[in-house]
């Protein structure tokens, strides 16, 4: 959202504490950056997916030959 924001487009911001009316950012008819890949040609379905998620809980640096 920041690098649309950066780029020009009107994206309220969004989040707890946020001013009345910033949860239209999850709204896809009401954010310009929908509006803006409309007039692309494209289309921004929502779904869900499940998807692979790898976490690494500690790591550490061994020493290597040179």
């Amino acid at each position: 959202m920041a690098v649309a924001r950066k780029n020009g487009a009107n994206i309220p911001a969004g989040g707890p504490g946020a001013p009345a009316g910033a949860s239209e950012a999850s709204d896809p008819g009401s954010s310009s950056i929908f509006t803006a890949i409309q007039t692309m040609g494209l289309k921004l379905e929502p779904r869900k997916a499940p998807i692979e998620i790898i976490v690494v809980e500690h790591a550490e640096k061994m020493p290597t030959e040179t």
